[in-house]
């Protein structure tokens, strides 16, 4: 079983303390990676026999009677009594001891954002392995995590792969780790696991195979609000936080594509999006001039003002969407899409269409949309090597023609389109062309005029800085969302 936080808990975001991120602000690299240990390092230290008594604050499923939250296993554990262990559940090292060598050579031994409540099958097949991507050869599977060899090349020894909605979470947790305790004995005692993941160095301390890895899972995996909440009641138990969650484009600004820029506490969006979702990207605009609609112009001031549904397929746990293996398993719909043809499971997001017949989805009705603009943002890549498209509309109205780029070996691509002037319970309906492709998230709403400002160029040569809604510096050839002391922009010509 994987839990879905309820939305209500959008409440409990992150509430990061003023100042507590000056020591790092305006650095990049090795130095952000730096000054961030001293931000975090220092912090309460808990004895590891006490670490029960502080899971049944920090661990327990929201909205629930004293469920264990458990990343490994979809085992259902509840706490018993106060600093009780469940039974069948285990204390968790998601970096393992061995790795330094086992015991409180390190604080990291019992440091909450390392350790965690786990089902005991899945503590005991995950060993002292590192993270990675299973290949064929599987040892053990839960529905929640798999171990068995690794299918990259650059280590082909045994690693541990967690399921997709929490391979995020877990990268984000290494970051951390890697942050405050850069200086812990990694792979003493030639512990192969351990030089394997880290090595010891200041930086960049995660090695790059990994790395690489990470970052993609980072990127891919948004930080969840079970994260938040989490990060939240940590914080109130240990005193420090984890960063990575707070902020998870520390990483790129760290080891990614933005080394080379300082990081801006005070303008980044805190969690990765002013929602606490996922945000989108660039968007290249099809027809500006369609009167039926069409793909955002950067010059336009539309934006949504009431989410009227907002699908992320996390629940779709079963195939791949990185394979032409895929999943042979039809996805059945569910209370956002209730109408679906030729559309399969993939692991966090849908496969529509096969090989002979077009993929459709159909929204239920979207209640008030009488007469309004509705966006469409979609997360959207193709099969294999060749481009593709989909048509977007309204049911009963003619369809509008997105096309992408991106492939199964790529990043999702986003798209957002307008359709004008709709129908009362209005229903979209997305379908493929001529091509099977994957969609990671679908988001409509009701779309207002002028709430955003539109600024120029000439705006940032006055000393006024943007950047993007992952919290990267604007280049300047970018057009579109911009955020420039927290408030929200349109960047255009």
């Amino acid at each position: 079983m994987l839990f879905v936080v309820a939305q209500a808990v959008h409440a409990e975001y992150s509430q990061v303390p003023q100042g507590y991120y000056d020591l790092a602000d305006q650095l990049s690299g090795k130095n952000l990676k730096l000054a961030l240990q001293q931000v975090i390092e220092d912090h309460e230290v808990f004895s590891y026999g006490s670490l029960w008594y502080h899971f049944e604050y920090t661990d327990v499923v929201p909205g629930t009677d004293n469920q264990v939250f458990d990343y490994y296993s979809p085992r259902v554990y509840y706490y018993t009594g106060v600093g009780l262990t469940p039974s069948g559940a285990n204390r968790e090292h998601c970096c393992p001891q061995s790795w330094w060598g086992g015991g409180n050579a390190t604080n990291c031994f019992s440091d909450l954002f390392n350790v965690y409540p786990s089902d005991v099958d899945a503590n005991s097949a995950k060993s002292n392995y590192p993270l990675g991507l299973v290949g064929s050869s599987v040892r053990f599977s839960n529905g929640c995590i798999t171990v068995g060899q690794s299918k990259r090349s650059e280590y082909e020894g045994m690693v541990f792969e967690p399921c997709d909605d929490y391979k995020g979470d877990f990268a984000r947790i290494y970051f951390y780790v890697a942050t405050c305790y850069p200086d812990a004995p990694w792979g003493i005692n030639e512990n192969v696991a351990a030089t394997v993941a880290f090595t010891q160095q200041d930086y960049p301390t995660i090695n790059s195979w990994l790395l690489d890895l990470l970052l993609k899972w980072n990127a891919d995996d948004p930080v969840s609000d079970w994260e938040i909440i989490r990060n939240e009641r940590v914080f109130s138990e240990q005193r420090n936080r984890n960063p990575f969650i707070d902020f998870p484009q520390l990483a790129d600004y760290i080891w990614g594509d933005s080394v080379d820029y300082p990081f801006d506490f005070a303008n980044a969006l805190v969690n990765g999006s002013a929602s606490g979702g996922t945000s989108g990207g660039h968007h290249e605009g099809s027809d500006p001039n369609n009167s039926g609609g069409g793909e955002v112009d950067p010059n336009d001031e539309t934006t949504i003002v009431e989410i009227l549904l907002d699908e992320d397929f996390s629940s779709v746990i079963e195939g791949l969407d990185t394979s032409t293996g895929g999943s042979g398993v039809i996805w059945s719909g569910n209370d956002n899409f209730p109408t679906v043809e030729s559309t399969f499971k993939a692991g966090g997001a849908i496969r529509m269409g096969t090989s002979k017949k077009s993929g459709l989805i159909v929204s239920r009705p979207l209640g008030n949309a009488q007469g309004v603009t509705l966006t469409v943002e979609i997360g959207v890549k193709g099969w294999t090597t060749v481009e593709g498209s989909l048509l977007v509309g309204v049911e009963g109205q003619d369809s509008q023609q997105v096309d992408y780029e991106a492939t199964m070996s790529d990043s999702y691509e986003t798209h957002i389109i307008t359709l004008n002037d709709c129908p009362a319970d209005a229903t979209i309906v997305i379908s493929t062309t001529d091509r099977r492709c994957f969609l990671t998230f679908v988001r409509i709403g009701i779309a207002g005029d002028n709430s955003r400002k539109t600024i120029r160029f000439d705006g940032r040569k006055k000393g006024r800085r943007f950047f993007t809604l992952s919290g990267k510096p604007v280049s300047n050839t970018f057009q579109g969302l911009a955020v420039s002391e927290g408030e929200v922009y349109f960047q255009g010509f």
